[in-house]
């Protein structure tokens, strides 16, 4: 069996370094893009919670069976809190429960 000059053998090393860079490249461009699409998308939620004229901090909700009243409101996170628990809400996913806002306003 025949084994390869050493001027081949430096060839495919420097294409293989070539690859593997640009591969490493395209993951981390990839992340990237992943972990700004998480930003946006938390942010618009946010601004599209805040829009809606019912909600505000203070305001008596039930999210899916849970009742409790708005103490915070934040990009990452909307917290609702009764006398016995917390439950934090991931902002981007709010309009996946159930929603039901009360009238009163109480205050914190």
């Amino acid at each position: 069996m025949e084994t390869l000059s050493p001027d081949i053998l430096k060839v495919i090393n420097f294409i293989d370094a070539k690859i593997l860079i640009l591969l490493i490249k395209i993951f981390v461009a990839g992340l990237l893009c992943l972990v700004l699409k998480n930003v946006a998308e938390s942010i618009y939620s946010y601004f599209e919670f805040r829009s809606n004229r019912y909600v505000c901090i203070g305001r008596k909700v039930d999210v899916d069976g849970f009742q409790g009243v708005i103490v915070d409101i934040s990009p990452r996170f909307i917290i609702i809190s009764n006398n016995k628990e917390t439950k934090l809400i991931v902002t981007s996913l709010w309009k996946a429960h159930n929603w039901s806002f009360h009238n009163n306003i109480t205050s914190q």
